[in-house]
């Protein structure tokens, strides 16, 4: 499996976290061979292109299962989720922050939390020429230019941003998780309830719950940079009080024990392959 990550171009830098890609090709056998794989909370909302593959299902903690579309929406997650797939699949995304939603759609991100979308609700009539030319393109190369240009064009018609919010995500992400609520107020020169009241309405989580994610995702990039003997270890210098509240913050970001993840990790950090 191959993942690679690219920065956005300095455009689209204010909306768009990153640009990816992520393929997987194995060997075709004359039975569909499963596999079961575990996206972990994310804290940035997504748009995703399948242009190879059979699709997805998302498999739902209760087994009951929805079809993906191969093009979609994904909004920023506080809670993993399973998805199925068979044989060989190829991935091109973008990860957004989350207040670009809003501001480049028009939609709330409150709405958008934890759900797929079809990219007819972001892109309108426009939704079906871009996943054609997305899916047809020659390579990822061009699929960079195209969803940039088609970016940079709607980019260019935003006359509303909130400088406040924007703030607050890159002081969290710029901190690694690791300030209090309290802090975040402190630079922002507002009022808890006030910062509160704008992550609730524009960012669709909570403030703090938004900060443990981003702790969540530094943890995982610490321990993929640099080798850690101890769970301990990787907690303190994640900025966990201790191991056992690092271990408990896995789970629910994950829904897997640390210990077995880190052992058995093979791919990248924001995407683990269980064989079913």
């Amino acid at each position: 499996m191959k993942f690679n990550r690219e920065p956005p171009p300095d455009t689209l830098y204010p909306f768009v976290e990153s640009i990816w890609t992520l393929e997987s090709e194995i060997e075709e056998k004359e039975y569909l061979d499963f596999k079961e794989f575990s996206f972990f909370a994310n804290p940035f909302p997504q748009l995703v292109f399948q242009y190879m593959g059979k699709g997805f299902l998302n498999v739902a903690r209760t087994r009951k299962s929805e079809f993906i579309p191969a093009c979609h929406f994904y909004g920023q997650s506080a809670k993993p989720i399973d998805i199925v797939t068979a044989g060989s699949f190829k991935l091109f995304g973008v990860n957004f922050y989350p207040y670009a939603i809003p501001e480049l759609f028009g939609i709330r991100s409150k709405l958008t939390t934890g759900k797929v979308l079809k990219l007819e609700k972001l892109f309108g009539s426009e939704s079906t020429k871009l996943e054609e030319d997305i899916l047809l393109a020659s390579g990822n190369e061009m699929r960079f230019d195209l969803i940039c240009s088609t970016l940079e064009k709607i980019a260019k018609g935003v006359d509303k941003r909130d400088p406040i919010i924007e703030a607050a995500i890159h002081y969290f992400i710029s901190n690694k998780g690791r300030a209090s609520i309290e802090n975040l107020c402190d630079y922002l020169g507002y009022s808890t309830r006030q910062v509160e009241r704008s992550f609730a309405e524009k960012i669709g989580i909570s403030p703090k719950l938004y900060s443990r994610m981003i702790r969540f995702h530094y943890a995982l990039n610490n321990y993929r940079h640099k080798k850690y003997e101890s769970l301990g270890q990787l907690a303190l210098d994640s900025g966990y009080a201790d191991q056992a509240h690092f271990i408990r913050e896995f789970k629910q970001f994950s829904s897997l024990n640390p210990r077995k993840y880190f052992k058995e990790m093979e791919f990248d950090l924001t995407f683990v392959e269980h064989t079913i």
